[in-house]
């Protein structure tokens, strides 16, 4: 897992969510802890979208730091013969925007630039072009979460659906 920490502006980025417990205490000595999840978390049977959702749901209520999570990329079919991965991706990126909507410290976003030209090879992981765009989505939503950039955090059309549901079923 890549794990970096600045004591000075309180930010802290994790990369895989098996890695959440043994980082605790920097977690809630954090602001904001930038999150990012995917392949590698439901590849070959460890872990499904629901035990994920789970996980992160219980782990993120124990803590008054924010948490922003971006969205799992879909993988190249050369990658996911069956569409099996896809298939998990999606259904984890919809639990999670679930989950954001009912969340006071957890939001998902989605790199609204991500195409599967971002994709290494292996049609699993990012090449340099993806974690280029990447990484200028996060600084966005940095920006946005740090008040210096307005409007809302990025996401793809397909969820305004669940939003706009979401937003119907909320009293009041």
């Amino acid at each position: 897992a890549v794990v970096s920490t600045q004591s000075r502006s309180r930010y802290f980025f994790l990369f895989y969510l098996r890695d959440l417990e043994q980082h605790s205490q920097s977690i809630a000595q954090a602001d904001l802890v930038l999150t990012s999840a995917g392949i590698n978390d439901l590849r070959h049977g460890k872990a499904d979208p629901i035990t994920l959702h789970n996980h992160l749901a219980a782990f993120t209520g124990r803590f008054k730091s924010h948490f922003i999570f971006d969205s799992v990329s879909p993988v190249a079919m050369r990658a996911d013969r069956f569409n099996g991965l896809n298939t998990d991706i999606s259904k984890l990126n919809e639990l999670m925007l679930e989950f954001s909507l009912r969340s006071r410290n957890f939001k998902l976003f989605d790199n609204l630039n991500f195409g599967l030209s971002h994709l290494a090879r292996d049609g699993l992981h990012l090449n340099d072009s993806g974690k280029s765009s990447l990484s200028q989505c996060w600084v966005m939503c940095i920006l946005i979460y740090l008040g210096i950039r307005k409007g809302s955090l990025p996401l793809r059309h397909g969820f305004r659906r669940i939003v706009d549901k979401y937003n119907f079923l909320r009293p009041g």
